[in-house]
Formats: structure tokens, C-alpha cells, sequence
């Protein structure tokens, strides 16, 4: 099934609306970006080729937080 044009279902549009009101009238705002998920391996890739060294990940059991955590040096 595709996904936003994009088919690989790891990759998504994401739009933010933001409505105000100034003075007596409404301003409406709109800011877009795409999103695509990186699996592990992918982003262990990408910090090492940035130079992050000590790459470790934390799941949400251990961080408290619930996604799992990655965490680097530089």
C-alpha cells in the first residue's frame, strides 16, 4: 500500500498548522517536511561516518523513556 506517494512505508509527509489570534483577525500557518525512519543499523551507519564513536542504545526499559535511545560521542 502506499504511503503519501512515497511506498516504502518508512517515509512520511508531516504538516504543522499553526492558527493565532492577532488583534481581531486569524493568521494560519503551515510548515511541511518528510520523514523517513531509519532502522538501527542505518543510523549506526550514519554516526559512525559523522565520527560519533561509542555508540550505544538504550531500551525503554533501561531509559524510562518509551522508545529506544541512542546515545554517542563526538
Amino acid at each position: 500500500m502506499e504511503r503519501n506517494g512515497f511506498g516504502d512505508g518508512r517515509t512520511y509527509a508531516f504538516s504543522l498548522f499553526l492558527v493565532r489570534q492577532r488583534g481581531g483577525h486569524w493568521e494560519t500557518a503551515q510548515h511541511r517536511t518528510v520523514y523517513r525512519a531509519l532502522r538501527r543499523v542505518e543510523l549506526d551507519a550514519a554516526l559512525g561516518a559523522a565520527g560519533f564513536t561509542h555508540i550505544r542504545w538504550h531500551p525503554p526499559e533501561a531509559s524510562g523513556f518509551y522508545e529506544p535511545v541512542v546515545t554517542a560521542r563526538r
